[in-house]
């Protein structure tokens, strides 16, 4: 039952980045780019597949130009 639970909250952090990207019209590579981290990790994060630690967090949120951190995690 917790790892239905650990997956859920990766979808929907996956969910929200790839959200967020989209309003900015930006494709994953820029805002891989801009938060300095591969394309390839990017998308595991927008498909749920990992859940990204505290560094690429800030990382992200800058890059996603998030007001407050309820905007990227779950």
């Amino acid at each position: 039952m917790a790892t239905v639970k650990v997956k859920k909250k990766y979808y929907d952090f996956g969910r929200k980045l790839s959200l967020l990207r989209s309003l900015h019209k930006a494709t994953q590579e820029q805002i891989a780019e801009k938060a300095d981290i591969s394309l390839q990790y990017y998308q595991s994060l927008e498909q749920g597949e990992k859940m990204a630690a505290y560094p690429t967090l800030v990382k992200l949120k800058k890059a996603l130009q998030a007001k407050s951190w309820d905007e990227i995690l779950p």
